[in-house]
């Protein structure tokens, strides 16, 4: 994503027979990109697997946003396989901008009926050593627990908002580089919500993430 050079294409031409419509000094590196993967998993039992069936999918999209995945409603996650489920890859002019970019689609990646690590990558994303660049091997060995803490505090605010807000669930397009592709349908009835603006103010207020004060652009 940061060399507008898709390498997939370029495989299958060489592979064809034909030659490659780049040289070397035509490659220029623009931006940052950030890959996320997700995977069916528990964070919180030492990354153990999650299998079962997926009741409800919804893929982030918009600006600088990428999916590659399979999944959708009624998706079996079956123990013979690997626990991968999707590769969520954002770029953004900065680091900066693809970390704010990535916390928001992580916020949009909706998986339920299987665990997943997507919270883990959301509280990746806004740990401050990690926005400083001090990382190495032992990153997540050694900020496990403030990662693990993070992650519940997400995922707090995420059933909170799913208790008091309506939501209208509908067939999620799946748009990316090369096309559209339609994902199956996940037909849900609204959740039902008190009207309630100060409980709704109130948990507004509550949130502080980066990425909602982010702007795509």
């Amino acid at each position: 994503m940061v060399t507008d050079i898709d390498i997939v294409k370029m495989q299958v031409l060489i592979a064809s027979g034909y030659e490659l419509p780049v040289k070397q000094e035509d490659i220029k590196i623009r931006g940052h990109a950030i890959e996320c993967r997700i995977y069916s998993e528990d964070t919180s039992n030492n990354f153990m697997p999650s299998v079962g069936e997926i009741t409800y999918c919804q893929l982030p999209h918009g600006l600088g946003v990428r999916v590659d995945s399979a999944i959708g409603h009624n998706y079996c996650v079956s123990h013979l396989f690997d626990p991968m489920l999707a590769k969520l890859i954002v770029r953004g002019n900065t680091r900066e901008e693809a970390i704010c970019r990535m916390s928001r689609a992580l916020d949009e990646f909706i998986i339920e009926g299987v665990k997943t690590n997507i919270d883990y990558l959301k509280a990746i994303m806004e740990d401050t050593q990690y926005i400083n660049l001090k990382v190495n091997t032992n990153f997540l060995k050694d900020r496990h627990e403030e990662l693990m803490n993070s992650a519940m505090k997400t995922k707090h605010i995420k059933n909170r908002f799913k208790q008091k807000i309506p939501v209208y669930r509908e067939s999620i397009q799946n748009y990316n580089e090369v096309g559209i592709s339609e994902t199956p349908a996940c037909e849900f009835e609204p959740i039902s919500v008190e009207s309630n603006e100060n409980s709704l103010q109130q948990l507004v207020d509550e949130i502080s993430l980066p990425s909602l004060l982010s702007i795509d652009g």
